[in-house]
């Protein structure tokens, strides 16, 4: 569709970039993205030892984002400006099956913890209503280590092909 024509200018054609080219960006989204996320899980655990659950969930969250980042960068060299866990993973979830098992929602339960971590970017920090349990937490924490697991595997598997 052509919204408007000045004739003046001309795009250049798009081109592919070597597979060698896109391993390099690949690796460095990895390096920065997993780094981060491996981070944000080990900061998670500091303030749940205190009691600070809230803090804790936040990282979690910050954890949980940054491993589905990493995939979307590795994958499709494409990561959006958003929060949103449950989108990232849904988008993520088209690179690798076993990402669709992370977060199960079979359980009224296993729906609370998800909707608890999908909340906590903001309302762990904002909202003085926010309660998680260390009981939600520690699954939680679990879910994240199976996340990070498979991140690191389909990962580095990818930059390696």
């Amino acid at each position: 569709m052509l919204l408007y024509d000045s004739k003046e200018c001309t795009l250049s054609e798009a081109k592919d970039f070597p597979w060698s080219e896109m391993q390099e960006i690949a690796k460095d989204y990895y390096e920065e993205w997993f780094r981060s996320g491996f981070g944000f899980l080990i900061d998670c655990k500091y303030p749940f030892e205190r009691g600070e659950l809230n803090k804790s969930a936040f990282y979690l969250h910050q954890a949980t984002e940054s491993f589905y980042s990493s995939i979307l960068l590795v994958f499709a060299n494409y990561k959006p400006k958003l929060h949103d866990i449950e989108e990232l993973g849904s988008m993520a979830e088209n690179y690798n099956s076993e990402l669709l098992q992370v977060f199960p929602i079979a359980t009224p339960e296993q729906k609370e913890c998800f909707e608890l971590l999908q909340k906590a970017y903001v309302d762990a920090r904002y909202d003085k209503n926010y309660k998680i349990t260390k009981e939600q937490l520690l699954y939680l924490i679990d879910r994240v280590e199976k996340l990070k697991a498979i991140t690191e595997r389909i990962c580095t598997a990818r930059i390696n092909q």
